[in-house]
């Protein structure tokens, strides 16, 4: 990095001060879709937390797989760790070899949230895959506090022709005045492969902010899977970087609850040529819950015959709840296999007219 860790803090310490909440260049509608201003509500008094006030449930931390948990101001291990996988902790002292994987793919002046999260992370882990796996990697990040910040940090490493599967949960349970930012970068050599499944259930009254920024290199394969179950504010952010001839797939669905505000924004980026991305997006929003998937996908000028496809639907049941979707296409190439973009929004009426419609449809055949 050039510089230590702690160096680093102190510029995103102040950088704080002076960085929005949005990027430059975000649309002016991210305002209101994201709601920052129930972070500046939170009752946060510490960036340093202590441990949970709850214990983590055991169907979490599963022996059978080798997993990491974040806890606090605690990172503890569960299961046999697999013969090719090594864990290092961030600290001031980062080796040498990881120096340039540590924060390679966000900036403290991005947003505000980054420098935040950079300045005052509690726990850092790199996870360095360097021959194929044949069971999941899990990681979880816990909380259960109260008027605290509490934020986790992880790398995983692919390295080139390596296939791997990983479980990463954010989980909160009764959260009380909690601002929690779970940052993951992903950094995917050529010719591997990757299963990333996220479960986000952060509960309380709390403000989740998840990031997760991939790069893939040539060749590099992710199939990501989402299930969005909070009961709390969130901002989900999904970001990744196409090479050439890598693929993408995206999964994801967003059940919100009570009045929950959940949103859930994907970005994806061609570079390289013969790319393909998938980006399916399905939401719930239940009771008095608001729901919003926005996707961008940009294909760059050296992006030639890249394929990229959004789909997005948004349902809504609940009086009084609310469902936005806002799928959009960037193309700077002259080039391309296929660029598409859909997007349903449906109250409840309408969709059990829907279903109503086609099960009298296929009873008539």
């Amino acid at each position: 990095m050039g510089s230590s860790l702690e160096s680093i803090r102190e510029k995103a310490r102040r950088a704080i001060e002076i960085t929005p909440y949005q990027k430059i260049g975000d649309s002016p509608t991210l305002k209101y879709y994201a709601k920052w201003d129930y972070v500046e509500k939170l009752n946060i008094v510490s960036h340093k937390p202590s441990s949970p006030l709850k214990r983590l449930p055991e169907t979490y931390a599963n022996e059978k797989y080798y997993t990491l948990v974040f806890e606090g101001n605690r990172l503890l291990e569960y299961g046999e760790k697999y013969d090719n996988v090594l864990t290092i902790e961030v600290n001031d002292k980062l080796m040498k070899d990881y120096e340039g994987f540590l924060f390679r793919n966000i900036s403290v002046s991005e947003t505000k949230l980054n420098a935040l999260h950079i300045a005052y992370f509690a726990k850092g882990v790199i996870v360095d895959i360097r021959e194929s796996i044949n069971k999941p990697i899990r990681i979880v990040g816990f909380t259960a506090h109260r008027n605290v910040h509490v934020g986790y940090h992880v790398v995983y490493i692919l390295r080139d022709n390596v296939s791997a599967e990983l479980e990463i949960i954010s989980l909160g349970v009764e959260d009380k005045d909690v601002l929690k930012t779970f940052v993951i970068e992903g950094f995917m050599g050529r010719n591997t492969k990757a299963k990333v499944t996220f479960v986000v259930e952060d509960s309380g009254k709390s403000f989740s902010y998840i990031l997760h920024r991939v790069r893939g290199y040539d060749n590099s394969e992710c199939d990501t899977h989402y299930l969005v179950l909070n009961d709390n504010v969130a901002h989900i952010r999904e970001g990744h970087v196409l090479s050439s001839r890598s693929k993408l797939r995206i999964h994801g669905l967003m059940i919100a609850r009570n009045s929950s505000w959940q949103d859930y924004y994907t970005n994806i980026i061609h570079v390289g040529p013969y790319s393909s991305s998938i980006v399916n997006v399905k939401g719930l929003a239940l009771d008095s819950s608001t729901i919003t998937h926005r996707g961008l996908a940009k294909v760059l000028n050296g992006a030639l015959e890249a394929s990229s496809i959004i789909e997005s639907e948004m349902l809504v049941f609940g009086e009084k709840a609310k469902a936005n979707s806002a799928p959009m296409l960037e193309i700077e190439t002259y080039n391309v296999e296929e660029a598409r973009h859909e997007k349903i929004e449906m109250p409840t009426k309408e969709f059990l007219g829907k279903l109503i419609y086609e099960k009298l449809t296929i009873e008539k055949r």
